[in-house]
């Protein structure tokens, strides 16, 4: 069938873009013609794009954008192995619809209005026709909804003919607001198999603790500092921290493959990122997971390291102190299961 794939594909986030080129991958190879659509979101635009200065924000942010300029033209070369569609945009997005069989939203947070500034194209109001209408992984990147919003979202979703989420927290909301069951399927990233991510990487030698973080995190880093000394290891930091520099290496903005390969190469990986704490585990390594506080898109690494029953990676003084070793036999079993009921649903998805 002809399949269509609507998600954050032309943001300028490794999670976001090694997502879609997995969910893509996997439906080809399901022996469906795919493409994932061109749609310029200015919610999602908007995020990676230059600001006039108005604040010390806005400076910060123009800042960041110039300094990552080299990683985002990696990851522009790395989206040329993915077939996309023409450009779209809110205004003719409908224009798209006679061209395919079957729409899917997701994975990735899709249904998270702070990202998408509540644009209603990532629940396909655009179809009118049921059966094209699915989700997969979609996420919330949230536990609750204002009630402004859920009988919107309520509208939006009762005529999906499958939906699918990354969290149970979502599929709790979904039940709420649909009295639908929604299953919880895996990101993306977990179909694909972990030599085919390997192959995007570079061996080396590697024994580094690697801190990755979104949310800039001093506190964090410097404990990581202290497991980076009692192990007698170098410290590689990927922040905005601006203090990073006392504690250790600071890791320059790069492409796909650099940050595959910054993963699989780390004795110890300390995150508070989704998908580096996904690619931990692909690549069976040691790694925390960091919640950020206060911040409802905990839910998404609580899902987690609950799916694979590995809560005790949440980073904490005691944990990283006892540093319990990761089953990795037992996970890969509980991967196999939950990659066989994934495969199950998009098989749904076409029937």
């Amino acid at each position: 069938m002809r399949t269509a794939i609507l998600t954050y594909s032309k943001a300028y986030n490794y999670g976001a873009v090694l997502q879609a080129y997995a969910l893509q991958k996997v439906i080809q190879r399901m022996g469906h013609d795919c493409k994932l659509i061109d749609y310029h979101c200015p919610g999602v635009d908007g995020q990676y794009s230059y600001r006039f200065p108005k604040s010390f924000l806005d400076i910060k942010i123009n800042a960041g954008l110039f300094l990552s300029r080299e990683k985002r033209k990696e990851i522009d070369k790395f989206r040329r192995k993915m077939d996309f569609t023409d450009p779209y945009s809110r205004e003719n997005i409908a224009e798209a619809v006679p061209l395919f069989d079957r729409f899917i939203v997701g994975s990735d947070q899709v249904w998270n209005g702070i990202c998408t500034n509540d644009d209603p194209s990532f629940f396909l109001d655009f179809i009118t026709e049921t059966c094209k209408k699915n989700s997969y992984a979609a996420s919330f990147g949230k536990t609750d909804l204002s009630e402004d919003k859920k009988n919107t979202y309520s509208k939006y979703l009762s005529d999906f003919y499958r939906i699918s989420l990354r969290e149970e927290s979502g599929s709790t909301l979904v039940k709420a607001l649909t009295g639908r069951d929604a299953p919880v399927m895996l990101d993306p990233v977990f179909l694909l198999p972990q030599k085919e991510w390997e192959s995007f990487t570079a061996k080396n030698d590697g024994g580094y603790v690697y801190v990755f973080q979104y949310v800039s995190n001093e506190k964090t880093i410097a404990l990581a500092k202290e497991i980076a000394d009692r192990r007698g290891r170098k410290l590689l930091i990927s922040s905005s921290c601006l203090k990073s520099r006392h504690y250790g290496q600071p890791v320059k903005p790069k492409g796909i493959e650099g940050f595959l390969s910054d993963i699989r190469n780390a004795g110890l990986i300390i995150t508070d990122s989704f998908h580096c704490a996904a690619f931990s585990i692909i690549f069976q390594r040691p790694f925390f997971a960091v919640l950020r506080e206060n911040d409802p898109s905990n839910t998404r690494l609580e899902n987690l390291l609950s799916s694979f029953e590995i809560l005790n990676r949440i980073y904490s003084a005691e944990n990283a102190e006892r540093d319990e070793p990761i089953d990795y036999k037992k996970i890969g079993l509980l991967l196999e299961k939950r990659k066989t009921d994934s495969m199950n649903f998009l098989e749904s998805v076409f029937k």
